[in-house]
């Protein structure tokens, strides 16, 4: 599942994310104080995600 990857991907071992929110384009979690927004990715392209980053 997409959850346990990001977590792994953070280094964490146990926990679960939190859904804070389920909207109709993306999902918002939480894990203590981080907060992951995941998309589906026909939504946008990666060069596109990587260039809002660096604003």
């Amino acid at each position: 599942m997409i959850t346990d990857c990001i977590l792994r991907l953070y280094g964490y071992t146990e926990g679960k994310l939190v859904p804070i929110n389920d909207g109709f384009h993306n999902t918002v979690y939480s894990h203590g104080n981080l907060i992951f927004r995941v998309s589906p990715s026909n939504r946008r392209k990666q060069v596109d995600i990587m260039n809002d980053w660096h604003l």
